[in-house]
């Protein structure tokens, strides 16, 4: 009877654990879907704006006040709010 209840109390620990795994496996999941739409627009907007840094050209970025303005404004959109 003691090796039964032993067995039992084994098997219970076990599916406990493996519970417990899947739990957190979801989780992440989860974690990942909710924010991979925001970690992409945010590739999104940063693609597009060195595009627009190539073009209107890295060496006027230290001499132009205008463009550096315009970079570090931009970089507000950058906030993650899902992540934070």
């Amino acid at each position: 009877a003691a090796n039964r209840a032993t067995a039992a109390a084994l098997t219970v620990a076990e599916d406990e654990a493996k519970a417990r795994r899947k739990t957190e496996l979801d989780e992440r999941l989860l974690i990942l879907v909710w924010i991979t739409e925001e970690v992409s627009a945010a590739e999104r907007r940063a693609k597009r704006a060195v595009a627009e840094l190539e073009r209107r050209g890295w060496a006027d970025f230290s001499q132009d006040t205008a463009l550096r303005k315009w970079a570090f404004e931009g970089m507000r959109q950058f906030g993650f709010p899902v992540c934070n």
